[in-house]
Formats: structure tokens, C-alpha cells, sequence
């Protein structure tokens, strides 16, 4: 075997992790506060990365015996990856729209009692909720498949930001 297969997995595995340490918290958090509930979807791509990565380990140990069992391994591991990036992706858009859902349900809830410097705070962060994830949701559509990492970076730098201007208006 002139390639050391193990040491791709080992290599995937320290990427993932890095990767999903970097990006779970901050947007399964936000999920928590703000609905008091376990996101779903994403615990459904989790579960699929896990079938995919089993699977993975278990072709590398038939790789020195067939063409086959290399070509499994491969593609386990590169599905493995993909299910983790789409997840952390679907929490950041489920955080941000579970943002703009609490921000709506704020200012419908102020109508009639305003307090103008907490109604036009809601109502700025709003705008800016909206138009963030608009944006950051547009380069995630125009790089699919080549900068996961960058969208990434963009949706958790925004929602920090978001989140730490809701604090400061409550």
C-alpha cells in the first residue's frame, strides 16, 4: 500500500474537529436561548456524517485487499466531511432565522407599549439581522463547494455580532 490511509483518516479527523469546534457552539447556543429546543435537522446530518465515517474506518480495514474497499473508504470519508460542513451550515441559518423570528415576535410585542429606544434598537438589529444573513446566504449560494470555511467564518462572525447587540438592547 503506497499511501497511508489511516493518516488520511487521522488528517480528516483532526480537520473536522477543528472545524466543528470552531462552528457548533456559537450557533447551537443561540438555537437553545432562543427557542429553548434542540435543532433537529441538524442532529440528522450528524447522525449521517457518523454512518459515513463507520463506514470509512470499517473499508480501511479491507484497503489492502481491493480496488473497491479504497474507493469506499474515500467516499465515506469525503461524505463524512460534507455531512459535517452542511450541518454546521444548517445551524448558522436556523440560528439567524430563529434571530429574526424573536426579533419580529419583540417588536410585535412593543407595538403597543413603545419604548422608542428599545423599539428602534429591535428594529435596527432587525434590519441588520435580515441583511446580514441575506448576505452571507448569497455567498454561501455563489462559492457552494469551494470556500464552506470562509461562509462559515461569515455566518459566526455575524451571528457573535448579532447576538451581542440583542444583549445589549435587553
Amino acid at each position: 500500500m503506497s499511501k497511508d490511509y489511516s493518516q488520511e483518516l487521522l488528517d480528516t479527523l483532526r480537520e473536522i474537529s477543528e472545524l466543528f469546534f470552531e462552528h457548533y457552539s456559537s450557533p447551537y447556543n443561540a438555537i437553545i436561548a432562543f427557542t429553548n429546543e434542540k435543532p433537529v435537522k441538524p442532529l440528522i446530518e450528524l447522525e449521517a456524517a457518523f454512518v459515513h465515517l463507520v463506514s470509512a474506518v470499517k473499508a480501511l480495514s479491507q484497503v489492502d485487499n481491493s480496488e473497491e474497499a479504497l474507493e469506499r473508504f474515500e467516499n465515506n470519508l469525503k461524505r463524512f466531511k460534507g455531512h459535517v460542513e452542511r450541518m454546521l451550515l444548517d445551524l448558522y441559518k436556523l440560528a439567524y432565522i430563529e434571530i429574526i423570528s424573536l426579533l419580529k415576535k419583540r417588536l410585535e410585542e412593543l407595538k403597543g407599549d413603545l419604548y422608542e429606544k428599545e423599539f428602534v434598537g429591535y428594529l435596527e438589529l432587525l434590519d441588520t439581522a435580515v441583511s446580514r444573513f441575506y448576505s452571507v446566504r448569497q455567498r454561501e449560494i455563489n462559492t457552494v463547494g469551494i470556500s464552506k470555511g470562509e461562509v462559515l467564518n461569515l455566518y459566526r462572525k455575524g451571528l457573535d455580532e448579532l447576538v451581542k447587540k440583542y444583549k445589549e438592547i435587553r
